[in-house]
């Protein structure tokens, strides 16, 4: 498609498939006539009046030539955020303010430390090409070595299968698991507080290695500052991720809430949107799949969004996520359903708002009067308590709601009533 705008001419080339919705997306002009690129990011949408913002005298000079043709590609969308940093990326990584084969006059502005995917793979693939010496030491050693958690949690399990494939092995850490299937942890020198060494892979290794009956000494890969120095806090999380994909075998391999985890300290700590483009390459290195909205990767970034509101509102205005499943709330839902069914011609359920359906409806009201004693009053109508697990469901049940009210109106008779009733999802923090 060629399009004519303002005596010059535009040809639309690759255009990135647009989400839903977008804040900002970066593009890029690149003149036909001589390959040079002008790269920048736009808050709005694509079919609005901007074409660029760039103060480049050559750059305005040939985009208002009617002799020259310009393609115009949409790289990506996303937050205002997100997308001032791709345009620093992009830019960036050609140096594109000293590079003859671009018009732009800077590099842009970095939003956040962003996350040298290379260079962390570049580490990991020395580390295993055996560039650091493995030095075996006492396990004892290690234990009391300051760690780096990047995991949700320690798993018990996991410690207790290491423990006994050590002990099966007779202390043989190097070959626990079959012949040069052993045990390694890697060790960050001058990374730790007061610039101690810090552990940051092998952590479920090392402790249950610990708690073996013939402990002895592990294999350890020190790696020097000079070199880890180089990797930022929010490479070195990505780093400590990507040594337990989740293909591996026989090691703790990293899961969903690990994946949370990863996001919601580099959202707290880097200041990296949890919808950053660059969470998807990673979290696929880590062995998930899916996209930004999608898959594995959807649902945890989905997931990190939900618990960063729950902590955060009652961090800014000092509300409090309601756990209906948990004390003080459980309860509570039930003791408003009962009190509905002891009216006539009623019945109540409970329900998430995850999975609100008609049907389900309907088989209450069904079941409720095959319930009923002779001389009862029918019952034709029904109190839905709605509950919202996390704050993304509350955004996602009006969509929802619309659809089987529709469904409703069609195929229903007007002597089915469906009241819906949604709890509160917050509450104020007194304590």
């Amino acid at each position: 498609m060629i399009l004519l705008l303002k005596q010059m001419t535009i040809k639309l080339g690759d255009i990135a498939l647009a989400p839903n919705k977008y804040e900002a997306y970066v593009y890029r002009f690149t003149n036909s006539d001589n390959g040079k690129i002008y790269i920048g990011f736009h808050k709005g949408s694509t079919v609005d009046k901007y074409q660029h913002s760039s103060k480049s005298k050559e750059f305005n000079e040939a985009f208002a030539n009617s002799k020259i043709t310009f393609i115009f590609d949409v790289i990506s969308y996303g937050s205002m955020k997100d997308m001032k940093q791709l345009e620093y990326e992009k830019l960036t990584e050609v140096d594109a303010r000293n590079n003859d084969l671009y018009y732009n006059q800077t590099n842009g502005q970095q939003q956040y430390a962003r996350v040298d995917l290379k260079k962390v793979k570049s580490l990991i693939e020395d580390i295993n090409n055996g560039k650091y010496p493995k030095i075996l030491e006492p396990v004892d050693e290690q234990v009391e070595m300051e760690a780096f958690q990047v995991r949700y949690q320690h798993d018990d399990i996991h410690q207790q299968e290491i423990t006994q494939a050590v002990d099966l092995a007779n202390g043989d850490t190097e070959n626990c698991f079959g012949k040069g299937q052993g045990l390694r942890v890697i060790v960050f020198q001058g990374r730790g507080t007061n610039g101690g060494d810090l552990r940051v892979d092998g952590n479920h290794s090392v402790y249950g290695a610990s708690k073996s009956k013939h402990k002895n000494r592990i294999g350890v890969i020190y790696v020097p500052y000079e070199v880890n120095s180089t990797l930022n806090d929010a490479e070195m999380r990505t780093f400590c991720n990507l040594s337990n994909p989740r293909s591996k075998v026989r090691r703790k391999e990293t899961d969903k809430k690990t994946g949370v985890k990863y996001l919601l300290d580099c959202h707290e700590i880097n200041g990296i949107s949890f919808d950053s483009p660059s969470h998807e390459i990673t979290l696929k290195e880590m062995g998930f799949s899916g996209n930004l909205y999608t898959g594995d990767i959807g649902d945890i970034i989905n997931r990190s969004k939900d618990l960063y509101e729950k902590e955060n509102g009652k961090k800014v205005d000092g509300r409090k996520w309601i756990n209906y499943k948990a004390s003080p709330s459980i309860g509570v839902i039930d003791k408003k359903v009962d009190n509905y069914n002891l009216k006539d011609g009623w019945c109540s359920i409970k329900c998430s708002s995850e999975y609100y359906r008609t049907d389900r409806i309907l088989d209450e009201i069904y079941k409720s009067n095959l319930a009923l004693e002779e001389g009862d009053t029918p019952i034709t109508k029904c109190k839905v308590h709605v509950f919202h697990p996390n704050p993304s469901s509350i955004k996602k049940f009006p969509n929802v709601l619309r659809h089987w009210k529709k469904v409703e109106k069609m195929t229903l008779s007007k002597e089915i009533v469906i009241e819906v009733f949604e709890m509160p999802s917050w509450e104020e923090d007194i304590i």
